[in-house]
C-alpha cells in the first residue's frame, strides 16, 4: 500500500449499489531511536516503519539500528530488528508482558541485545529461544522481589544459567 499506517485495504461491493471500504491500520509496537532524524518514527509488528502521528511516549524504545533513509513506509528486516521485534511481540501476546516494564532495547552486538527495564535492571537477552529465556528473567525478577533485592544485570546469554548481579 501507499500510505505507511495502512496494514490491508479490502474494497467490495454489495449489490445493488453500495461499496463498503475495510481499512485496517498498522499498529505501532516500538518506537525507534533514530539518531540524526528528526521525525519520530515507530515501528508495528513487522517492522514496518510508521510516521509521527503513531508514535506513543509509552512504547518501547529500539536504539541502534544502523540503517540510512528511513522513512515512513520503510521496511526493516534486519535479523537484530526481527530479534528486538520478536521480543516484544512476546511480551505483547503473553502474560510476560505484565511483568517486563521494556524501556528499550539495545541493538548492536550480534551476540544479544540488551533491554532496559522500567526498574532500572539490564537483561543481556541472546537472540534463540526468546520466550523461553524472558519466561526464566521473568521468575528471576520475581524471586529477587520476594527476596527485597533489586537486579542490576540478568545475564540471559548462557544455555542454562543466568547470572544476576545485584544492586
Amino acid at each position: 500500500s501507499q500510505v505507511p499506517i495502512i496494514e490491508k485495504a479490502v474494497v467490495r461491493r454489495e449489490l445493488p449499489d453500495t461499496l463498503v471500504i475495510e481499512v485496517t491500520e498498522r499498529q505501532a509496537l516500538a518506537q525507534l531511536d533514530k539518531k540524526g532524524s528528526y521525525i519520530p518514527l515507530a515501528l508495528d509488528r513487522e517492522g514496518y516503519v510508521l510516521g509521527p502521528s503513531s508514535r506513543t511516549a509509552n512504547l518501547p524504545v529500539i536504539s541502534g539500528i544502523r540503517q540510512a533513509g528511513l522513512r515512513p513506509g520503510s521496511y526493516l528486516d534486519t535479523p537484530e530488528v526481527r530479534n528486538a521485534l520478536n521480543v516484544l511481540n512476546t511480551c505483547d501476546t503473553t502474560r510476560l508482558g505484565k511483568y517486563l516494564d521494556i524501556r528499550t532495547i539495545k541493538l548492536g552486538n550480534a551476540d544479544f541485545m540488551e533491554l532496559e527495564l522500567g526498574m532500572g535492571a539490564r537483561v543481556l537477552l541472546a537472540p534463540d529461544d526468546t520466550a523461553q529465556r524472558l519466561r526464566k528473567v521473568v521468575a528471576l525478577l520475581q524471586a529477587s522481589a520476594q527476596k527485597g533485592v533489586v537486579p542490576l544485570v540478568i545475564d540471559a546469554t548462557g544455555a542454562n544459567n543466568y547470572p544476576v548481579q545485584y544492586r
